[in-house]
């Protein structure tokens, strides 16, 4: 997604993240003023879901008279007669709806979501050669680099608090010729005295891979390091305060969808929440209260899917959006939509012998392929998305050679 500034935008209110500064806005605009709604809905998480794919144009929700639920960036001045031209830009360099409309917001009532904070209170980078150090309230971090047995280099972070050493974190794998890492100093545990120190470290390659340690002071003085998931991508965790408490949650994806039964490109993960406390990472996905977050990332997934309707054929599209159902309980419907759309003859099989044999003592005349709906049945009991599958209809476990999408 381009992030071009308008060349014909003369004035861009900025937004704070944040519902509570964001209602202090004057939802009812006058003059040259207004809301650009991106989208509406008569969820509210619905249209929260389409707000956060336009985050970076600072995207909120607010209810209108009519009961329904909008989401809208803004406010923006635009001056008579280039409302079609400003709704071009949008499309053009933030990927706005092409159905994007203009409007005062006289029938805005309140602001019901804006983009929650991260917590984030202060980073420095590393560019893999020149030292660079954070300091923070008593706390000092030097990123710098140390050579590695074959040469390269791997990237360290040294902290020191109120002047004595505190901790020292190396990634010693995955050594680079210049290891770009970073430095976050987020809040994630309420009950310690200091924001956490999360350090990540891109390993380079096609899709792969983030690694993240996390050191915290705990509450009797005592400095903590752990070891988190490796992550896809070079992205690493998102920091999300869902609860508005002054702490973040940290979001990743279910890394066992990639690959499993479609190309990484062609595959989506259901969502993960963890929160850090006590010095390890507690994974609250399942919890009650994150309910309303994992609808959201469905209704994201749904809406892609609605864009490009090839998605719903798509069987690395269709594991991960079952199981993002299953985690609002939606799995039923979920199961049958994709009992009716899967492709059936995927290059991208699940292989078992048939002599119970493990599959890497097989021998080829005892492999067969797994259909798509029994291979992914097994793959969500196994990642204990459900029980025993008692529920989750298979046609058959092999796929009939006659079978056609």
């Amino acid at each position: 997604m381009r992030r071009v500034p308008f060349a014909f935008l003369l004035c861009v209110i900025a937004l704070t993240t944040g519902a509570g500064r964001v209602r202090a806005l004057e939802l009812s605009l006058s003059g040259d003023k207004f809301w650009a709604v991106l989208a509406s809905r008569q969820d509210a998480d619905e249209a929260i879901a389409a707000a956060r794919r336009h985050r970076d144009i600072g995207a909120i929700v607010v209810k209108a008279a009519n009961g329904w639920f909008a989401a809208v960036s803004g406010p923006y001045a635009v001056p008579a007669g280039t409302g079609s031209k400003f709704l071009g830009g949008l499309a053009k360099d933030h990927n706005g709806p092409k159905d994007a409309y203009l409007t005062k917001g006289a029938s805005f009532t309140n602001v019901v979501w804006a983009a929650p904070a991260s917590n984030v209170v202060a980073t420095a980078d590393y560019d893999g050669e020149h030292e660079a150090t954070l300091r923070k309230d008593g706390l000092e971090i030097r990123l710098s680099r140390q050579p590695s047995p074959d040469g390269d280099f791997v990237p360290v972070a040294t902290g020191t608090y109120q002047g004595k050493p505190a901790f020292k974190m190396v990634f010693s794998d995955n050594p680079a010729d210049k290891p770009v890492s970073k430095i976050q100093l987020a809040r994630l545990d309420p009950a310690s005295p200091l924001p956490q120190v999360v350090f990540s470290f891109f390993t380079l390659g096609a899709h792969c891979c983030t690694v993240t340690k996390i050191a915290s002071l705990d509450s009797l003085g005592k400095w903590l390091v752990i070891d988190t998931e490796t992550l896809d991508g070079d992205g690493g965790y998102g920091f999300e305060d869902l609860d508005g408490q002054g702490f973040s949650y940290l979001l990743s994806t279910d890394q066992a969808f990639y690959y499993a039964f479609d190309s990484y490109a062609a595959s989506i993960a259901p969502p993960r929440i963890h929160q850090f406390a006590g010095g390890r990472l507690v994974d609250v996905t399942a919890k009650a209260s994150q309910h309303h977050r994992l609808l959201q990332s469905l209704y994201s997934e749904e809406a892609y899917a609605n864009e490009d309707p090839d998605l719903w054929h798509s069987n690395g599209f269709l594991a991960g959006w079952v199981a993002s159902s299953i985690l609002v309980g939606r799995g039923d419907s979920a199961w049958a939509k994709m009992l009716a759309n899967y492709e059936h003859q995927s290059d991208f099989a699940t292989e078992k012998c048939t002599n119970g044999a493990p599959l890497e003592k097989c021998p080829a005349d005892k492999k067969v392929r797994l259909a798509f709906p029994a291979a992914l049945k097994q793959f969500l009991i196994d990642h204990e998305y459900i029980g025993d599958g008692s529920g989750y209809r298979v046609p058959y476990d092999v796929e009939p050679t006659s079978s056609k999408p």
